[in-house]
């Protein structure tokens, strides 16, 4: 049986036998997830062993679905140099010259609705424009709304300004990692000014409105080092692709894009990397000309994840060759 992408050593045989059951499953994001598991050939075999050593400490050597969850909870969020910085990923470093040049500019996306720990973690360090919400304990995500509602669509910019540079401070302070990036020039050719567009662009589901979701802009400089993703810091996230083999780490992973389109449409592909947390700034925002609103539908509905992963998949044959993609990834 495979992992990675090879025969998986004896180590990683019963978290294989898990990808394989799992690459069968009725429910289209577990198969998905364990099928980029089974096939995801990025993840070097220092790395692999890494993992199989962290699951064995701690237990998880059965059900690679709740392994690969606490994985990103517990190593890729908590320390990037213990995990996707570490020398076991050094073929997934993006390199100085095979990458974005330092003044190349990026963007990221951010769901400020789902950030509602990020600003119970502002609140307690005493940022001013916190201190409006309640007891961190009672924090509602209606409370939350309304708090976007008041400051991000008050008429007054300063207001929207602080808001959203307190905002990103909080974010900051929270230790949230790793950060996922695409080129701003590509990406900003897949949107249009809807917040859905910016969501569908980079490949990020949400399955209810309303949800407030901002965009920033900066260099790549600000962000090194960049890294191409593997499904280890994607966890157990079916909406995430595979990179196909190569050498370089240079043009990064491909965003898969949720938007819909015709079946024989391709798309341009969308780099993607990621990178260890810094601290945003409010000019950042400005940079992305202050992109920010409400969703009003669904991203990437779970019944049309098969489709976008096929559209995907032609995509990238279009780029790379059918001999190179279907050898990799049936």
């Amino acid at each position: 049986m495979k992992l990675f992408g090879r025969e998986a050593p004896a180590g990683l045989t019963d978290l294989a036998a898990s990808a394989a059951v799992l690459a069968s499953s009725g429910d289209s994001h577990d198969r998905a997830a364990a099928l980029n598991f089974v096939h995801d050939s990025r993840v070097s075999e220092g790395r692999a062993a890494h993992f199989l050593n962290w699951c064995r400490q701690t237990g998880n050597t059965g059900g690679l679905d709740l392994a690969a969850e606490e994985y990103v909870r517990e190593q890729v969020q908590r320390d990037s140099n213990a995990s996707f910085l570490h020398s076991n990923n050094g073929n997934n470093r993006v390199g100085s010259t095979d990458g974005p040049r330092g003044d190349d500019p990026l963007a990221t996306v951010l769901d400020l609705t789902g950030l509602a720990g990020v600003l119970r973690t502002g609140r307690l360090v005493g940022l001013a424009d916190l201190q409006a919400l309640p007891a961190a304990e009672a924090v509602t995500d209606e409370q939350i709304d309304r708090f976007f509602e008041e400051r991000l669509r008050n008429s007054d910019p300063a207001i929207r300004d602080g808001t959203v540079e307190t905002i990103l401070r909080a974010i900051y302070l929270s230790g949230r990692r790793p950060t996922w990036a695409a080129p701003w020039h590509k990406f900003f050719a897949r949107i249009d000014y809807t917040p859905e567009s910016w969501l569908q662009a980079v490949g990020i589901p949400r399955a209810t409105p309303a949800r407030w979701i901002l965009v920033l802009r900066y260099t790549a400089s600000e962000a090194r080092p960049l890294v191409r993703p593997t499904q280890l810091e994607a966890g157990w996230f079916g909406y995430h692709y595979p990179s196909p083999p190569g050498d370089s780490a240079g043009p990064g992973g491909h965003a898969m894009s949720l938007r819909e389109r015709m079946a024989d449409q391709r798309l341009e592909l969308l780099p993607e990397y990621i990178h260890a947390r810094i601290p945003f700034l409010l000019s950042h925002w400005i940079a992305a000309g202050r992109l920010c609103g409400v969703t009003t539908s669904t991203v990437g509905p779970v019944d049309r994840l098969m489709a976008c992963r096929t559209a995907h998949h032609e995509d990238l044959v279009a780029e790379y060759g059918l001999g190179n993609i279907q050898g990799w990834m049936p």
